[in-house]
Formats: structure tokens, sequence, C-alpha cells
């Protein structure tokens, strides 16, 4: 039993640093704020026990990329004359994601003694399963709903009005991202770990998988990004994959077409039974439905996203921006038609509202973030390098439709790999590379 809530807790504080929000009775501080907040006092008696101030070189570095986004940020809003700070606070939005999962993997390194790679995938599709489950309850159980919305405030008054099922916490493209980072995470995972598993195991975790990609949709169809890249990995694995290996290969084709059949028996008689239910799944899969039923892939979230793409017509906007990343006249959430406003230049695509705030500069700078961070954790674990590296895909394929960040789970990855080799520097072993990857967790 106490096995069990110590696991229970450590998933409540993963779900807070992944998918923050903020409670009813503390508005204006979000939980990723406090679990930040706690990770600086946890890092500063961390510095107190070894009598020492040293910073990993990787998180070093990515303070200064961090700040340097904030500066091209500060200097476009300058230039522009304009009021949107949206990045040139990045530096701050860094530190705090750093400062959450700096105290969420102490949390995870207490309770299990460990911290690595595998441990903190695991935590995140707990969490992503949970939030599919609760989202369900919420649309379904009135009391859930009740006793959620007056305790958590996440603006669900908005999601009710345009009919999107939500989490704690989790929503719209925000949700959708972050599910599919964790789905490529999980193909990784299973075709890595494949080997120490029996077949069993094995169909959970594409039980798991099937459920985020199913109910994700759902919530934020953002969620087919992460699903293509993990099957498209999974596929690619199994065929490149020594022969030697078939006893391996056959446990996981085996147990994903065993789920997928069970999967696809429970959704036909659940979308045939019923219609709120039918509705729900329409919604997530609206392009496949229109593709069967009339021979075209089409849905309103991509026809809007064809209206959408606007490029700036001026050298000074492609080369620093205009110092809008929100629209100056609407709300960021307003949902209207992209010539109504909503967002500035009525686009909502991350590489365009990038341009239009900072340029080209500006968005180099972002990406360069992204994917230092991203190699930085490859390179702290060459056997599960393939994690943080399609996390970075992900999240550059998003941007194709919405301005999401990715790096609250690069930091976390980079975290935990810096964590775990700084733990056997302590112990009289320096972590390599190489030792890394022959270790066993």
């Amino acid at each position: 039993m106490i096995k069990f809530l110590k696991y229970l807790l450590t998933g409540i504080l993963v779900s807070m640093y992944f998918f923050p929000f903020e409670f009813s009775v503390l508005p204006g501080l979000n939980t990723k704020m406090m679990e930040a907040a706690l990770g600086v006092v946890f890092f500063i008696y961390y510095l107190v026990t070894i009598r020492e101030f040293r910073i990993p070189k990787s998180i070093f570095v990515i303070i200064l990329l961090a700040s340097l986004v904030s500066l091209i940020g500060l200097f476009s809003t300058t230039y522009n004359q304009t009021e949107d700070y949206a990045y040139a606070t990045y530096l701050t939005s860094a530190l705090v994601w750093l400062g959450g999962a700096f105290f969420v993997c102490c949390v995870i390194h207490f309770f299990h003694k460990r911290i690595d790679i595998p441990i903190v995938v695991n935590y995140l599709i707990a969490v992503c399963v949970f939030q599919c489950a609760i989202a369900m309850l919420i649309e379904y159980v009135a009391v859930v709903r009740l006793v959620i919305d007056s305790t958590v405030n996440q603006g669900q008054e908005m999601l009710q009005s345009v009919h999107r099922l939500y989490g704690i916490g989790a929503g719209l493209d925000v949700a959708g991202c972050r599910f599919s980072i964790v789905l490529a995470a999980m193909s990784v995972l299973v075709t890595k770990e494949s080997w120490r598993m029996n077949t069993l195991k094995i169909a959970l975790y594409f039980l798991a998988f099937f459920i985020i990609v199913i109910i994700g949709n759902m919530i934020a169809r953002t969620t087919l990004v992460g699903a293509g890249v993990g099957l498209a990995y999974l596929v690619l694995s199994l065929i490149f994959e020594s022969n030697k290996e078939t006893k391996r290969k056959s446990k996981i084709i085996g147990a994903f077409f065993m789920i997928a059949a069970i999967v696809i028996l429970v959704s036909v008689s659940l979308y045939q039974s019923i219609p709120s239910v039918r509705d729900q799944y329409r919604f997530a899969f609206e392009g496949f439905f229109n593709y069967v039923e009339t021979g075209e892939w089409q849905s309103s979230s991509t026809d809007r996203l064809g209206s959408m793409v606007i490029f700036p017509e001026s050298l000074k906007t492609w080369v620093i921006g205009d110092g809008y990343f929100s629209n100056s006249r609407y709300d960021i959430n307003y949902l209207g038609t992209a010539t109504e406003g909503g967002f500035y230049m009525g686009t909502d695509i991350g590489y365009l509202r990038f341009l239009f705030y900072f340029g080209v500069i500006g968005l180099s700078a972002m990406i360069a973030v992204m994917a230092y961070t991203a190699f930085a954790a490859a390179k702290r674990d060459s056997y599960y390098r393939l994690i943080p590296l399609l996390t970075l895909l992900v999240g550059l394929i998003v941007w194709l439709k919405v301005s999401t960040d990715v790096f609250l789970a690069l930091a976390l990855f980079l975290i935990a790999l810096e964590m775990k080799a700084e733990i056997a520097h302590h112990a009289g072993r320096q972590c390599g590379a190489d030792e890394c990857e022959k270790e066993t967790f």
C-alpha cells in the first residue's frame, strides 16, 4: 500500500509538471511555478551539501540560448515599439521548466532510488493515460466535472463552449503536442526494452498507446503527429532490425495486432451504440471518415490551417519581425475566423507566429534551444538517444500547426540524465555515454 501511494504521489507531481494548471483558490499561480520554486529550494540544498557551485555545461548553454531568445524578443518589441513581451521573457519560462524538471526528477529518485529515461517515460505514459481517463469522466460523469471545474481553473468555460474534451491541465493543442511526445517516446521504449519484457507487458504498452491515440485525438487532433511518428519508428525499427531478433519481433508484432483487434472491436461497438461517442470519434478522426466516405482527405482543422498561410511582406519583418505574437486587438484565445482576428495576422501556425514576432533571427534562436537540448540529452544516453531526438522532431512538426513548445519534455529528459551522471560521479564512477548504454535499470 505504501509503495502504491509513493507511485501515486509521484504520478500526481509529474502530471502537475507536464500538464500544469491553476487551483481556483490560487489564481495566477500554476503548478509548474510551484514545482519550479521547490526545485530551486532543492537545488540550493544540493549545492550546500556538495559545498561547491557547479552547473552542468549543458544547462549553462541552454540558459545562454534562452537568454539570446529573450534579447531578440526584447529588441523586436523595442524596435517595433510594441508591448507584446511573449518571448522577451523566454529565459524566465525556460528557468521555470528547468526548476520544475529538477524537482520532479528529485522526487522520482527519492522514491525509486534511481533516475533514468525509462522511468521518466513510464511516468509520462501513466500520466497521459490518466488524463485521457479523467477527460472521459469529466465528459460523462456530472459529479466529476463539478468537482474538477470548481477546483481547477484552466479555461474550461471556453473548452465547453466549443465542445472539446479536457483533462486536468490537458486541453487543445497543448495536450495534443504532449500526447505526441509520449507516443513517440513509448515506441522507442517498447522496441528497446522488449527483449526483457513478456508479451503481456508489451501488450499493456500498446493498450496505453491506443488509449492515448483515440482519446487524445478527441481532446486534440494534434495527437496524430505522435501517432504517426511512433508508428513510423516501430515499422522502421522492425524492418531494419537484425534477423537474429526474430523472437523479439514476433512478441512486438503479436502484441500490437492483438491489442489493435481488441481496440477496433470495442471502438466499433461504442461507435454504433452511443451517439455521443460516435460524435467524438468522428471529430477525432474526421479526416479518415471523410476520406472513406467521400474519397477526399478533409477536416475543419486543415481547412482552417490552409487559410492561415500568410508570409511577411517586408524584409524588416522577415529579419526581426513586427513585435507581435498575439493579436494586438484580440485575446489570444479568440476562436473566430482567421479574417476576424484571434492571432496576429490571422495565423496560428507556429513558424509564422515566430516569424511575425521576431523574424528569422528569433525563429533560429528558438530552434537552437530545442535542438541543443535534444542533442545534449541524446549524447548523455546513446541507448535511448532517439527519445529526445524524436521529441525534437515532434516539436518541429507541430510548429506547422501551432506554436506549442516541447522544451518542458526535453528539459525533463536532460535533467534526469544529468542527475543520473552526477549521482554516478558521487558514487565514485563517472557514467560516460558507453557505460550508460550498458547499464541496466
